[in-house]
């Protein structure tokens, strides 16, 4: 179409959603903090030591491959949480209070703050690809995680660049 800008975006990497119509383009910001949880498996006991998974490899793999692996790819850290015990649960022991959470929080702030001046960001989150291998530089164990990581579970280029 002659005369028409094509405007292509990428939301999770840009941090921007633009919805386009005939005589308009509209920008929006997008920067926000994808927060998700599964079960290991349809049954929620693969990798349990005290229940026993009744999934075959198969039912796994498909129960898995419902989430795209680009997204995954997109989701900068993954945990195993095993289930909660009934003592956890009903335990009178005292927790972390909030101000004490709060207080860590900004701890870590200041270090961010700090590490970054000059850099044009504020915090861990928004850090470039050179930024990420300038602050965070693996030493030869962590590098031969990685390395495991790419060949043995098969993480893609993106999950690489991403982390690294």
């Amino acid at each position: 179409m002659a005369g028409r800008l094509l405007i292509q975006t990428q939301p999770l990497e840009d941090g921007v959603i633009c919805v386009s119509r005939i005589k308009k383009s509209l920008f929006f910001p997008a920067s926000f903090m994808l927060v998700a949880a599964m079960n290991p498996c349809q049954c929620g006991h693969y990798n349990d030591p005290r229940s026993s998974c009744r999934c075959s490899t198969t039912q796994i793999h498909n129960y898995r491959s419902k989430v795209s692996g680009p997204l995954l790819d997109r989701i900068d850290i993954h945990i195993e949480v095993p289930a909660a015990r009934y003592q956890d649960l009903t335990s009178n022991l005292p927790a972390e209070s909030s101000a004490q959470i709060k207080e860590r929080v900004n701890k870590a702030r200041v270090i961010q703050r700090e590490r970054f001046k000059g850099e044009g960001i504020l915090c861990n989150a928004l850090m470039s690809h050179k930024q990420v291998r300038k602050f965070c530089m693996l030493g030869k164990e962590e590098s031969e995680l990685l390395k495991m990581a790419l060949t043995e579970l098969n993480f893609s280029a993106r999950a690489y660049v991403i982390r690294y």
